[in-house]
Parts: C-alpha cells; sequence; structure tokens
C-alpha cells in the first residue's frame, strides 16, 4: 500500500465531508484501491457533529450504543479502504495522528487537516519526491487560504531560532511568512502541519510520534520536524503542492486553556529535543507578560517541572538515537543556509 491519509477530526463537519470526497476524488483518479486508505480519527466530537461524521462513513446508527465504547473502529462496506476511529474523550489533535498512524498500512503517512483541499497532483508529486529522496523524512506541501489556489504562496511556519538565546531572533510561537522561496522542492527548518507527508515505517519506529503527553490543541508543531533533522532526515516543502485551506471552525475545547496550553506544549516539546534553556526562555516570556498576576507565577513553574517530568523517557530515546544535539542542528540550519 502506498498511501494511508490520517484525518483527525473533530466538530468539523460539513468541512470534514468536503475534505473525505476530495481525498477520494484524487486518490481514486490516480491509484488502484488497493493501494490507498484513508483514516478518519474522530477525536471527541459531540452532538449532531458525532451523529453526522457517523453516518458520513455509512455506520448502521439502528444500534448507537455499539459505537459509543470510545474507542471503535469500522469499515464502510462500500469502501474497503476507510477507516474510521472513534474517541471519546478529545486529545491534542497530534495524538489523534498517532492513533490513526498506528493502524496504518502504507508506506506514506499523510497528515491532513479536516478542512483543507489538494491540488490535482499533489499526491502523485509526494510520492515521486519521496520514492527519489531517501534522506526526506517529512514533505510539507505550500499552503494557501481562502481558495486562492492560483497564487500559490508558501504560507511556511517558521522557527526564528539563534543560537546564543536572543530573544529577538527567537519567535517561541512561530509564525507565517508570505514569501514563496523557490520554485522547487527546497529544505526548511519546520513548516505548518495542515498538509505533509512523512515515511510510516519512520514516524513509528524511528520518531515514535508526537509526543502522547501534548494537550488541548495549540503548541508542538514544530517538534516533529527539529526531531526529524536531529534523526538525520532532512524536511523540504514541494511548491507545486498546494493545500488549500476552505474552512476553519476548530471546536472550542481545542482552545482550551489558550496561551497556557501552548505554553505548555512547547516547553515539553523543547525538553524532549534537549532544548531546556528554550523552555527557560518560555518561561520568562510568560512571566512577564503576567507579572501584574504574581498569583499564577506558581503555576507556571509547575508548568515548566510538569514537562521535565512527562519528557524525561522520551527524551532519554531521543539522546540515544538521535544522529545530531538540537544545538547541532541549529548550526546546520544556519551553516547551510537552510530556512528557519
Amino acid at each position: 500500500m502506498i498511501f494511508s491519509i490520517i484525518i483527525p477530526y473533530s466538530q468539523d463537519y460539513p468541512a470534514i465531508w468536503f475534505t473525505l470526497q476530495d481525498k477520494w476524488l484524487r486518490l481514486s483518479e490516480n491509484y488502484d484501491w488497493q493501494d490507498y486508505e484513508i483514516i478518519i480519527v474522530n477525536n471527541g466530537s459531540t452532538g449532531d457533529n458525532l451523529e453526522l461524521a457517523r453516518r458520513m462513513v455509512g455506520l448502521d446508527m439502528t444500534d448507537p450504543s455499539k459505537y459509543s465504547d470510545g474507542r471503535t473502529k469500522t469499515r464502510n462496506k462500500s469502501r474497503r479502504n476507510l477507516t474510521y476511529i472513534e474517541i471519546k474523550d478529545q486529545l491534542h489533535a497530534k495524538a489523534a495522528i498517532n492513533i490513526g498512524a498506528w493502524k496504518a498500512k502504507g508506506k506514506y503517512h499523510v497528515h491532513c487537516d479536516s478542512h483543507v483541499l489538494f491540488n490535482n497532483d499533489w499526491l502523485t508529486l509526494a510520492e515521486d519526491f519521496m520514492d527519489n529522496n531517501e534522506s526526506c523524512g517529512i514533505l510539507h506541501s505550500s499552503v494557501t487560504w481562502n481558495y486562492r489556489v492560483t497564487d500559490v504562496r508558501a504560507y511556511q511556519y517558521f522557527l526564528g531560532v539563534d543560537e546564543y538565546g536572543n530573544r529577538n531572533k527567537f519567535n517561541i510561537l512561530g509564525g507565517w511568512s508570505t514569501k514563496k522561496q523557490a520554485d522547487k522542492p527546497y529544505r526548511i527548518a519546520a513548516s505548518g502541519t495542515c498538509g505533509l507527508v512523512t515515511r510510516g515505517d519512520r514516524y513509528r519506529d524511528l520518531y515514535k510520534g508526537y509526543p502522547s503527553q501534548l494537550r488541548g490543541y495549540s503548541g508542538g508543531e514544530p517538534y516533529l520536524e527539529l526531531l526529524t533533522w536531529m534523526m538525520g532526515d532532512e524536511v523540504y516543502v514541494h511548491p507545486d503542492m498546494i493545500t488549500t485551506h476552505f474552512a476553519c471552525t476548530r471546536s472550542r475545547g481545542y482552545h482550551q486553556g489558550g496561551p497556557y496550553v501552548l505554553a505548555r506544549n512547547n516547553m515539553l516539546s523543547w525538553y524532549i529535543l534537549g532544548g531546556e534553556k528554550w523552555c527557560d526562555v518560555i518561561l520568562d516570556d510568560i512571566l512577564e507578560k503576567n507579572k501584574t498576576r504574581p498569583n499564577r507565577e506558581k503555576l507556571f513553574r509547575e508548568m515548566r517541572e510538569e514537562a521535565v517530568r512527562m519528557g524525561r523517557f522520551r527524551r532519554k530515546y531521543v539522546e540515544e538515537n538521535c544522529v545530531y544535539t538540537l544545538e547541532e542542528v541549529f548550526q546546520l540550519f544556519k551553516s547551510q543556509e537552510i530556512i528557519h
């Protein structure tokens, strides 16, 4: 099997319906049904969003109780290559991707938001590039918004890192660049995770997926890309693979905790990768922003301690298996002019 398309979904109906139909079309135009599968991970949807998602994938609604055990999987009888996984208690979106990845059979995994469309050649371009570039661990698409499919602007998620901890050059939250960097695939430190391809075996066996301790929605986005570099692989963007956002209706639950969840997840990610000083930068930054609320200082410092406690086991794995340290990766970005 060539592709496993993994789509985490939460409270995003009817956008998920259009996303699913788009993927069926792109796949059926270019591949036999044995060459692909689509895995939908319903991540804690409730109410109509839950019922409509079940109907969308063809579940028998005469006995809904059979699908309420927290984690159920079924195959649509009319589409043998569709897998539906239902999670009762909402996880971080990246943790939902992990659950799909452990079930996936494809050589390449596509991580896809539930409200995006691909251009016609997206999958064939991805397959060709990955087949011919063994060092590529992750291949990103270019991202467009508001139906501007012809205006292929590479809105890329970047890390303004500085090896000396210069805050003016270190963007904790990341950001978006509106400049198309090249007319052919190019290397990048990290990018938006709404449409990317990774190698299934490396994602599971080498990278070990995203940290399961991530919470809420925000934070941790650059984790997988930086880990890929540390493991000796490379991260690319393909400017002709276009992922278009046509909606963005993430559930309120995804954003619970706001900047606090964001800071927590980022501190956890940086600690696992060996970036204690970046954890301290994040802590200092959030303390500065909340200096008028001294009663919250204890909470933030406990978040920093939690990052160490929860990330210790995975950090040991990274240290024992990485080819480069995080600091060496930063130096690599600088010496080889890799876009960051």
